[in-house]
């Protein structure tokens, strides 16, 4: 999946992966302290670590330089290169899998699921529309994918 277009690949997962995120901070529910407690844990800037779909691991050589930043506001841009991607998210930490929503600048939303543990970000999404993750795992020939993130250090 990744041979030949990884490049062209790597970018469109980017861009779905910030469109799912920021569709979870668009509808932020003002109940929840844990909420605000992730949505405050997860602000600044990321490195990614990891990326699969499908089963498919995308090469190292293809993250290198990739970034992701998701602001107070529920934005979340995804840098590589020249490249760059804005899209909106939404976290809800209610559930027993902690939610996450994107919607990318074309109206396209991704459910997902993620887990934040200290400085490692883990975020799992499905690109079927509706559907989403109840693991954190890509299993072959799935359309559901894994990525894994590094805070990065001021």
């Amino acid at each position: 999946m990744f041979t030949g277009k990884s490049t062209s690949c790597v970018s469109r997962l980017i861009t779905l992966m910030a469109a799912t995120l920021l569709i979870a901070a668009a509808t932020r529910p003002a109940f929840a302290d844990d909420t605000t407690k992730d949505e405050e844990k997860i602000l600044g800037a990321w490195t990614v670590i990891s990326f699969a779909e499908g089963g498919q691991k995308a090469p190292e050589a293809a993250l290198q330089d990739m970034t992701v930043t998701f602001t107070a506001d529920g934005k979340m841009t995804t840098k590589r290169g020249e490249q760059e991607e804005t899209s909106t998210f939404k976290l809800d930490p209610s559930k027993k899998i902690k939610e996450i929503d994107g919607t990318n600048a074309q109206g396209k939303t991704a459910n997902g699921i993620y887990k934040l543990e200290g400085d490692s970000l883990t975020i799992c999404f499905a690109r079927a529309a509706g559907d989403r993750p109840t693991e954190f795992a890509s299993p072959d020939g799935t359309k559901i994918v894994l990525t894994v993130l590094k805070r990065v250090q001021k």
